[in-house]
């Protein structure tokens, strides 16, 4: 779920960045990138879910292998955090720093809104 949302909002995202130069940053940018975190965050309860423990169909599938000759299949009684799970959680890192830093964006361009008192053009003569 995480990459199917974070990942779309992502790339209308850099899409949108392309189209208009001037555009303005999405105040719905650092809630979805969060709620791309939490959801990043909420498959780790995999690990410890009836998936993962005595699930009755690992316990079936080792049996039928065994029962075909292949006692090479084996399967962990337990779940561990191993290299995916930690793929998971610098993945979660990682959309929590976008959903910090578009929320900073959007904090800092409105401040430079409200200090902008140009009124004019930089180059006299040039139209807007």
């Amino acid at each position: 779920m995480a990459i199917i949302f974070g990942g779309v909002f992502l790339f209308a995202n850099l899409i949108s960045a392309c189209v208009s130069p001037l555009r303005k940053t999405s105040k719905l940018e650092a809630p979805a990138f969060l709620l791309s975190a939490l959801f990043q965050g909420l498959s780790l309860l995999l690990l410890n879910s009836a998936l993962c423990n005595d699930n009755t169909l690992i316990a079936k599938l080792q049996e039928d292998a065994a029962n075909l000759g292949n006692n090479g299949l084996a399967f962990s009684d337990s779940c561990s955090i191993s290299t995916g799970a930690n793929c998971t959680i610098a993945a979660m890192v990682f959309w929590l720093v976008a959903a910090i830093t578009s929320r900073q964006g959007v904090v800092t361009e409105k401040l430079e809104e409200e200090r902008s008192t140009a009124t004019e053009p930089l180059i006299p003569g040039e139209n807007l």
